[in-house]
């Protein structure tokens, strides 16, 4: 009888044991997952929440650029109007000086 409850007892601390364990582990894993995270959203350079809490709710505003002018492209020779400025009949390979 000595044997049996000294064996119940043995495998409950055992049991105990093993759950403090994998407790202590688990929460280890947490903080090293908080460490990572933290290290890399500052290393990269994220913006914080203040930061983000400033843009405008329609989004990031890029600054407009000037389009490119194909007015003065000597391959399309259009007219800033749009309209082509090349002779309407063909000018064909034979005739090409």
């Amino acid at each position: 009888m000595a044997h049996m409850r000294f064996m119940k007892w043995f495998l409950i601390l055992l049991g105990k044991s093993v759950l403090a364990l994998l407790s202590v582990a688990g929460v280890l894993l947490l903080v090293l997952e908080g460490w990572l995270i933290w290290h890399v959203e500052y290393g990269i350079g994220l913006p914080t929440e203040t930061q983000l809490a400033a843009l405008p709710a329609t989004g990031l505003s890029v600054p407009e650029t000037p389009a490119v002018s194909t007015c003065r492209s000597p391959r399309f020779r259009l007219s800033c109007s749009g309209q082509s400025s090349r002779p309407k009949t063909p000018v064909s390979s034979t005739t090409r000086g």
